[in-house]
């Protein structure tokens, strides 16, 4: 458009007029401005030496190849409240690299316009005699670079999908930078990087410059560090779709394809406005499965066991950890706590409030499960309650029980050994830190308990 607009401020052309009779100042400031609609730039101006309007027009995409009206005649008819143009000519303006000049090859004569308002609206309306401009709607300059700037203002902040995060940002003079952050492990997670700008045609952002890719980590002291460089030639276009999600399309490997990213918390959002990092959510099993489980043994009757609550260890999502920031609210065991510090531990671990010595909490990365998990003293995880059920004894049921540390584990099996020796443990510590349970058909099939200092 920047483009457009510079061609029609170097056109020099001679044109002839008819007096404004009518005109006044009031219609000459609605008349007299740059209106653009996609990739056509119209240039109305009024001269006071011969009192007359003039208007050239320029259509094209910024290439090589641009289309240019110039009317000979440009008068106000207040009757319809319109300028009248005429004696126009449409030419083909191509600029040739090898000569280093533009060509100029005429299309056609005579021709008529007519610019009018749209009812009701401040978008000027073209009729050309050859019926090529019956589709625009011109906008003024400055409210049109004021809606585009808006538009591309809509895409800053943050967008995620599943393990992917997009943010983007406004980093001035009409540029936006894009980080895509897509988690890998615990360990390590991929970026993408782009600097973009706005096209007001197409209505998305494009890499303007060669994005890159890198594979990202932390080193001994648990600082961010490049892990390797996968390439430093991409490109890309972000849009937002009719239902308001972004579509990001990677040119180079098509990462994306098939993903929309809704938006996410902004990484920069106060404590009022603040995200919860929580466990992922876990389905149990019970036809085929082994969990972490509470009951009390007066529960222990009737072939089976009343209430018994079923647990999982928590597992916090490796990208909701990697943005967490202070402000937001961490939940652990059912309790949800605002984090006011947050430092980062030489093994990549995520120091919560203090961590352990300041009543706080340590969030360590687990590469074998991909995800971070809670650790308390002695290495113990924390759980959540998933379900509570009333489950029945397999008929070759087996109980395991090494509670009593200064005696060998005992083994009972069958429904009445198992019934009577939980009623005789004389303990009833049976929690989630102590107790696993497996299950086969939605039956207990095994039940086993150790000794937790």
């Amino acid at each position: 458009m920047k483009k457009l607009i510079c061609m029609l401020m170097v056109l020099a052309l001679v044109l002839g007029g008819m007096a404004l009779a009518e005109a006044d100042a009031a219609v000459i400031d609605r008349f007299s401005d740059t209106w653009v609609d996609d990739c056509i730039a119209v240039e109305i101006w009024f001269e006071e030496e011969n009192g007359a309007f003039h208007c050239s027009a320029v259509k094209g995409d910024g290439g090589d190849e641009s289309e240019v009206w110039a009317y000979g005649t440009c008068a106000y008819d207040a009757a319809t409240d319109s300028l009248v143009c005429a004696d126009g000519v449409r030419t083909r303006e191509t600029f040739d690299e090898t000569a280093d000049a533009t060509k100029s090859e005429t299309l056609a004569e005579g021709l008529t316009a007519e610019f009018r308002f749209a009812e009701g609206e401040d978008r000027l309306l073209w009729v050309d005699s050859e019926g090529l401009a019956a589709d625009y709607r011109l906008a003024r300059l400055s409210d049109a670079e004021a809606a585009d700037y808006q538009e591309a203002q809509s895409y800053v902040g943050r967008w995620v999908c599943e393990r992917a995060a997009i943010d983007i940002t406004d980093t001035g003079v009409d540029t936006y930078g894009v980080s895509v952050v897509w988690g890998n492990s615990a360990f390590d997670q991929t970026e993408w990087h782009y600097a973009c700008l706005f096209d007001n045609n197409r209505h998305l952002l494009y890499s303007c410059e060669p994005g890159t890719k890198e594979i990202v980590g932390c080193d001994e002291n648990g600082a961010r560090t490049v892990l390797s460089t996968e390439y430093e030639d991409g490109a890309a276009t972000f849009a937002i779709d009719d239902a308001g999600m972004l579509i990001w399309d990677d040119a180079k490997e098509h990462a994306a394809e098939g993903m929309r990213f809704e938006r996410g918390a902004d990484p920069d959002a106060t404590a009022a406005a603040q995200k919860v990092i929580a466990p992922m959510d876990v389905d149990v099993d019970l036809d085929d499965g082994t969990y972490p489980v509470r009951f009390d043994s007066a529960d222990v009757k009737d072939g089976g066991i009343a209430d018994v609550g079923i647990y999982t260890v928590d597992c916090y999502d490796i990208v909701d950890v990697a943005q967490m920031a202070v402000g937001d609210a961490f939940n652990v065991e059912g309790v949800t706590v605002e984090i006011t510090s947050l430092e980062e531990g030489d093994d990549g671990s995520k120091i919560i409030n203090g961590g352990l010595d300041g009543d706080g909490y340590v969030l360590r990365p687990f590469e074998e499960d991909n995800c971070y998990k809670v650790v308390e003293y002695d290495d113990f995880n924390t759980y959540t309650q998933r379900s509570v059920q009333t489950l029945p004894f397999a008929e070759d049921v087996k109980f395991t029980d090494g509670w009593d540390i200064e005696k060998a584990p005992v083994t009972v099996s069958g429904i009445e050994a198992v019934t009577a020796a939980i009623a005789d443990s004389g303990d009833d510590s049976f929690d989630p830190y102590s107790t696993r349970m497996c299950f086969v058909d939605g039956k207990i099939t095994e039940i086993n308990r150790e000794y937790v200092p």
